[in-house]
Formats: structure tokens, C-alpha cells, sequence
């Protein structure tokens, strides 16, 4: 049974979860945490934070929120992924993970 106050503590869960991907003073492997907890949310907020991980400057990082916002299945990230695509600026590996779904 999901109560009021675990909706608070989820929804502040998964801002802080969103804030610490997208800090790139954080430790990577802090960020990489991140992304598959927050996968895990399924949000339109995790959705957009993963649309902004794509264009990290880690492409490592880049391509595992392709990857993770690929899996979503959710079609509002449509746009975004073909957006990716479209933007030959990014790392090839990010394409690669956005052109699978």
C-alpha cells in the first residue's frame, strides 16, 4: 500500500538520485549508481534526466542513459531518442545504444 509519506520520500529520493547523475563533480561510479537506481523510477523527471545524461561529457555515461531511457519503453522519450540520433556531435556508442530501440 503506497501512503502519502512514501510518495514524499520517493519523490525526494529520485530528485536527489536525478541531481547526483547529472553532477559531473560527483565520482563516476556515483553517477553510474544513479542511473540504474534511477531507472528504476520511471518518471517523466528521470525520463528528462536521462534525455540530459545522453549529452554528458562521459560518453560512457551517456550510453548507459540511452541504453536505460531505451528499456523505459515509455514514448514520450521518442523524441529525444531520435534527437540523439540526429546529433552527430555525441560519441558514436550513445548512438549505438539509442539506434537498438
Amino acid at each position: 500500500m503506497t501512503t502519502y509519506k512514501s510518495k514524499i520520500v520517493e519523490e525526494a529520493s529520485k530528485d536527489f538520485l536525478c541531481g547526483l547523475l547529472l553532477d559531473e563533480n560527483q565520482p563516476i561510479l556515483e553517477r553510474f549508481r544513479a542511473v540504474g537506481v534511477s531507472s528504476l523510477c520511471g518518471s517523466p523527471g528521470v525520463l528528462d534526466t536521462f534525455v540530459k545524461a545522453m549529452r554528458d561529457n562521459s560518453s560512457i555515461l551517456g550510453h548507459e542513459a540511452a541504453k536505460k531511457l531505451g528499456r523505459m519503453q515509455d514514448s514520450d522519450a521518442i523524441p529525444a531518442l531520435q534527437a540523439v540520433l540526429g546529433n552527430l556531435s555525441l560519441h558514436p556508442i550513445v548512438h549505438l545504444h539509442v539506434s537498438c530501440f
